[in-house]
């Protein structure tokens, strides 16, 4: 599923509890402390709706460079977005 800064890929967890890793490669940016800032705010947003998923779910999120100029708030928006479009939540 993608959207305009994100693009997830899931499958279905082996275990009882939901794991999800954020990627934000080079292309994203080449400065490590973007790169993590992105991934810390991506993280943040994840840790509720882990718990909130119908099923437990492996997740991973990768990132556009679009991302750069999201706000949390839209970040957040958009993640939830495709989560529902996916049938995840």
């Amino acid at each position: 599923m993608s959207g305009m800064a994100l693009r997830i890929k899931w499958v279905p967890a082996k275990g009882q509890v939901a794991h999800a890793t954020v990627v934000a490669g080079l292309a994203f940016d080449k400065r490590a402390t973007q790169r993590n800032a992105v991934k810390r705010r991506l993280r943040e947003i994840l840790r509720p709706l882990l718990e909130a998923l119908r099923a437990p779910y492996d997740l991973m999120i990768f990132v556009n460079k679009s991302a750069a100029t999201r706000s949390f708030s839209e970040l957040r928006h958009e993640l939830i977005a495709l989560l529902k479009k996916g049938g995840l939540l």
